[in-house]
């Protein structure tokens, strides 16, 4: 966090110094950082002026607004302006601003189907987990892949939520809203998950060598095989996304879906029957061979 002392970023400091004491993340405060200084250049250069934040005003605000629009895609310029909107609110509550100038709208993003793997990165992220032999990762990516489990869902399965039957199924526990749900669990999850309990009666599922695993644990987990299979921004959230898709591609009806998931607002899973970008972009192109 290292700014010439005569330089109008300084007057971010204060506020990073305190943001770091409460997030201690540094990729966080770099962020912030990285946004900031970005305003006050913008700021100096439009009015000549080193960025206080008594000088700002609604006018200044509406004006970087448009800067950035066109520069950035929506959910960068949202985020650079919730992060102002924080130093601005930051700065009054210290007695620095005595009003706080009303923020710009946000920018309106297109609503597009979440990110989900296409049939190749599936195989390739199954093929990866399987040649690495681990019985407890195959474990981890089929049931975040096949019956939709949200993470936090995931690390607090117990073996007895587990029935392996002919018809087996996971009950999920202290889901989202505290609700328990039944998930229907497929051949192959079924399969997997009994060799890797194997006699295991009790406790939870999945362990790492410090006891159970944690979010952050099966983070790393999937991290690692998003490298060795190559697909970029894998998360456990996309592998939920994609048991949805799946779902959906394969006929499986809204409420069907809504009801493997968790959702009770059947709007929530709508959103997966919207195109993706991937899918968009493939219309574009298929367009642009027609026409030449």
């Amino acid at each position: 966090m290292e700014t010439s002392k005569n330089s109008s970023h300084n007057v971010f400091a204060p506020f990073l110094e305190s943001f770091h004491a409460e997030y201690p993340s540094e990729n966080t405060v770099a962020a912030y950082e990285y946004d900031f200084k970005d305003f006050a250049r913008w700021y100096a250069h439009t009015t000549g002026e080193d960025l206080k934040p008594e000088l700002v005003t609604e006018l200044d605000l509406a004006e970087y607004r448009q800067y950035l629009m066109r520069k950035y895609k929506p959910s960068t310029v949202n985020r650079r302006l919730a992060a102002i909107s924080k130093w601005l609110k930051w700065a009054n509550k210290e007695g620095i601003l005595q009003r706080i100038p009303e923020m710009p709208k946000q920018v309106r993003q297109e609503k597009l189907a979440p990110r989900a793997l296409t049939r190749s990165e599936q195989n390739a992220l199954l093929r990866a987990v399987m040649r690495e032999g681990k019985l407890r990762d195959q474990a981890i990516v089929y049931v975040l892949m096949y019956c939709g489990l949200r993470i936090g869902e995931l690390v607090r399965l117990r073996v007895e939520d587990v029935e392996l039957k002919r018809q087996g199924k996971i009950t999920v526990r202290n889901g989202k809203g505290d609700k328990t749900r039944e998930v229907p669990a497929p051949a192959n999850v079924r399969k997997v998950l009994q060799e890797y309990l194997g006699d295991r009666t009790s406790g939870r599922i999945f362990l790492g060598q410090r006891g159970p695993l944690t979010v952050r644990g099966v983070q790393e987990i999937l991290a690692k095989y998003a490298y060795k299979a190559r697909i970029e921004c894998l998360s456990p959230h996309t592998l939920r996304h994609t048991c949805a898709t799946n779902l959906l591609n394969k006929g499986v009806d809204l409420v069907k879906v809504a009801a493997i998931l968790g959702h009770e607002n059947l709007n929530i899973t709508a959103v997966y029957t919207r195109p993706s970008f991937d899918e968009l972009k493939k219309a574009v192109d298929i367009g642009d061979q027609e026409n030449n």
